[in-house]
């Protein structure tokens, strides 16, 4: 009977630090800007580059491969490849469509043909996104500035 009821109430706790775990999602330091949790959860993940400013992204110059993004909504942060540096960065502006970046900062190793600097350039021009299951796009204005799929 003592194991019994030992479950339960281990279980009842588990319950309760997952119900925990998603408030903080929708009221984590976004202030007025909290989003549901479904988009949220959407948003957080790992994303690779599919376009620059509407164009297919040319592998040719990506020789050391696709760029990609991962999204830490929670922690208000995004962390990715670049095409030959990593580079991170903190979400300054999260709300249902709104999406930007403070300033974004990379390691400085030396690559040859590579057009990393196109693409971390695009990053801070962020406004806002449009998302779809896999399909995740960013503007500025109406102007498309980056496509990404999810990769994860």
């Amino acid at each position: 009977m003592l194991k019994y009821i030992l479950c339960i109430v281990c279980l009842n706790l588990n319950v309760k630090s997952c119900n925990f775990e998603q408030s903080k999602l929708t009221n984590s330091s976004l202030g007025d800007q909290s989003m549901p949790i479904s988009n949220v959860v959407q948003l957080h993940d790992i994303w690779a580059l599919t376009a620059i400013k509407g164009l297919s992204l040319d592998k040719l110059k990506f020789t050391a491969g696709v760029p990609t993004m991962e999204i830490f909504v929670e922690d208000l942060k995004v962390s990715g490849f670049g095409g030959c540096n990593n580079y991170f960065a903190n979400i300054k502006g999260l709300g249902d469509k709104d999406f930007s970046l403070g300033p974004v900062a990379s390691t400085k190793m030396y690559c040859i043909n590579i057009d990393e600097i196109q693409y971390l350039n695009q990053l801070d021009k962020i406004e806002s996104y449009q998302l779809s299951k896999i399909q995740l796009d960013f503007y500025r204005g109406d102007t498309l500035l980056l496509s990404f799929k999810k990769v994860d």
